[in-house]
Formats: C-alpha cells, structure tokens, sequence
C-alpha cells in the first residue's frame, strides 16, 4: 500500500477529519492490510468509534516512545494488535460481519 511512493490524504476544509497515521513494515503486513480491506485506490479505513481508537493509538504510542527494551516492545507490539483489531470491529469492513451474526442469534421466552 502506497510503499515508497509519495501520498497525501486532505481533509475538507468544510468537514474536517481526525486521522491517525499508522505505518507499520513486516513479514504479516499483507495479512493486516487484508483484515483491514485496505485497497491502493483507498488506503484509508473509517473507524467512527473515534474515543475508543485514540485511546487505543494513544497507548501503542506510549510505548514505542518508551524505547526498545523488552516490555517497550511487547507493549508495543500487543498495543498494534489491539489497534488493528479494534479498526476491523469497529470500521464499516467489521459492522457488517457483526450484523451478519447478530440476525442469526435470537431470544426465546
């Protein structure tokens, strides 16, 4: 996705947005830009939980700042983890497989 080349992502000026940059490299970085349905046309996800995403990006940012001692990247990389998953649950790619399971649950009285 977008790797080595330059790109840019402007807000409307009528309508801003928050975004929070996230670039990560790796072996799994395919599998996570595929759990994420991030396509080269559109390398944005929209996650609308916005309070629960900062906090999340917050804490993953507080320890990559801590360092590269051995808790420092285990925060980290459980800290990214948690962000990746809580982008799928709540971006509009994880609200409709949630749907999909909640119409096959029912109550009975």
């Amino acid at each position: 996705m977008n790797r080595g080349k330059c790109h840019a992502y402007p807000a409307d000026a009528a309508d801003p947005w928050s975004i929070f940059w996230l670039h990560f490299a790796g072996e799994r970085v395919d599998d996570f830009v595929k759990a994420l349905a991030l396509r080269e046309d559109r390398p944005l996800l929209e996650v609308p939980k916005q309070p629960v995403m900062r906090d999340a990006f917050e804490e993953t940012y507080r320890h990559a700042i801590d360092g590269f001692s051995d808790s420092g990247l285990l925060g980290l990389t459980t800290g990214l983890a948690r962000l990746i998953a809580l982008a799928r649950i709540y971006s509009a790619v994880g609200s409709a497989r949630a749907r999909r399971t909640e119409d096959r649950i029912f109550v009975v009285d």
